[in-house]
């Protein structure tokens, strides 16, 4: 990945809830990785509904209100993370739908990756992080760091987190292997990388291969995993050029976002970097599909990348 001279901005979504805080001090620690700085940004919304009738309930001055409580709000973040950190934290507030004001701010301002919770839910009623992740995932270029708070999740800023564990799925495409280029980037050379394929080992009940000869069946997955195998290998030894430590495996659990999840489990891997789309290979990596399932279901952070075409 070339970087440019700028100083990379990680933007960080916040709803004023303790789950959403709680993935600050990964992106500190990606920043502190990148010479970055920290976008932290709220949503304030100008128009509040009564539950009774369909008309505006706030005020001018009330809005007012709103925005600087959501302004001190994010001010104090900024203040807290100060005290352990010299990442520079630049806060902004923005008005209006939550999904729609984040995707237009990270259109119009280009940050180099988006760092947020998978949920927001807090004891503020203004939480609403958790309803636009997926929106946000979809409809922004840049790759999004899903971190999926636990309930007894602690907010330490003086935490240097670092990956040290990366599992990264491939399905045999150029594009899914960019992917590659952001797990480097965020492990370096003191990380330990899987590469994952997941190839079936054996055909499933619906399959119309089911009506050719078994053997010969037989061979078509054995062939699947060859090549699996082969191509991993490929792939390992390029990345090794740079001095890191690679290992490859192929998972026969499927659907795929199964075996890309049994990896990560034995592998105890601390984040899964996964492209939303790449085509070839025995499966797609496509948001809504796999990368959903895995980022739904996974108890590690996971890094949504929207890989370049062409």
């Amino acid at each position: 990945m070339q970087r440019s001279t700028r100083h990379e901005t990680i933007l960080v979504p916040l709803d004023g809830s303790k789950f959403a805080e709680c993935a600050l001090p990964i992106a500190l620690g990606v920043a502190r990785r990148m010479d970055g700085q920290v976008g932290l940004v709220s949503v304030s919304s100008k128009k509040r509904r009564s539950p009774t009738r369909r008309v505006s309930t706030i005020s001018p001055k009330d809005v007012n209100l709103i925005d600087e409580a959501a302004a001190n709000y994010l001010n104090g973040v900024a203040a807290r993370i100060a005290e352990f950190s010299s990442v520079p934290v630049f806060p902004t507030v923005l008005t209006g739908k939550p999904s729609t004001a984040l995707v237009k701010h990270a259109k119009r301002h280009h940050p180099e990756l988006l760092v947020m919770s998978t949920h927001g839910r807090g004891p503020l009623s203004r939480s609403w992080l958790g309803s636009v992740v997926d929106s946000v995932v979809r409809h922004v270029p840049m790759p999004v760091l899903l971190v999926r708070p636990e309930s007894n999740c602690e907010v330490e800023l003086d935490d240097a987190h670092q990956f040290r564990r990366i599992v990264v799925p491939l399905d045999g495409s150029g594009l899914a292997e960019q992917s590659l280029q952001w797990a480097i980037s965020f492990g370096g050379s003191e990380a330990q990388y899987s590469l994952v394929r997941v190839t079936p080992d054996s055909i499933p009940a619906w399959s119309p291969l089911l009506q050719i000869d078994t053997q010969d069946v037989r061979d078509l997955v054995k062939a699947a995993h060859n090549e699996s195998s082969e191509y991993l290998s490929a792939v390992k030894r390029t990345v090794e050029r740079d001095g890191l430590t690679v290992k490859t495996r192929i998972e026969d659990t499927m659907p795929s976002a199964v075996g890309i999840l049994e990896a990560a489990k034995e592998e105890s891997a601390d984040l899964i970097v996964i492209t939303t789309h790449g085509r070839g290979g025995l499966r797609r990596l496509v948001w809504g599909s796999v990368a959903d399932k895995v980022v739904r279901a996974s108890h590690v952070p996971v890094l949504v990348v929207h890989p370049a075409h062409g």
